[in-house]
């Protein structure tokens, strides 16, 4: 993790939010490594190589690459823009009136201003990684 520059209290409860609340189940393709599937019976091994990279499939839709772009910003987008996503369900380089459809945002933007910023600022913190798609 790069903490240089992060405020490391936010990357620890943006963290916390995205560690237990499935981010990885659909932003990370496979979920689990091989002998790590909890859903299997065995001790859970987040499979890091991919972790939040996309490729997760659901039917015409592919869970999008939420590790920073070559400018540090998740999923490329801004913190405004980032926000607005999970309180709209609207990503800004969508086209316009375009819906994310298997992404939870009603209810990650139910989140305060504050738990969206740790969100933010853990995922700012996080290796980048090439699509997995």
């Amino acid at each position: 993790m790069n903490l240089s520059g992060k405020d490391k209290a936010l990357v620890g409860l943006g963290s916390y939010i995205v560690n237990t609340g499935g981010c990885n189940d659909c932003h990370t393709s496979p979920s689990f490594m091989v002998g790590g599937d909890p859903y299997l019976g065995q001790p859970e091994l987040v499979s890091f190589p991919v972790y939040l990279a996309g490729g997760q499939h659901f039917g015409p839709f592919t869970s999008a690459n939420i590790t920073p772009d070559y400018s540090g910003k998740p999923a490329g987008l801004t913190l405004k823009d980032f926000i607005t996503t999970l309180r709209t369900g609207h990503n800004p380089n969508d086209p316009p009136g375009q819906i994310l459809q298997v992404m939870p945002w009603p209810a990650f933007g139910k989140k305060t201003d504050h738990e969206l910023k740790a969100v933010y600022e853990y995922l700012r913190a996080i290796p980048s990684l090439p699509n997995n798609y």
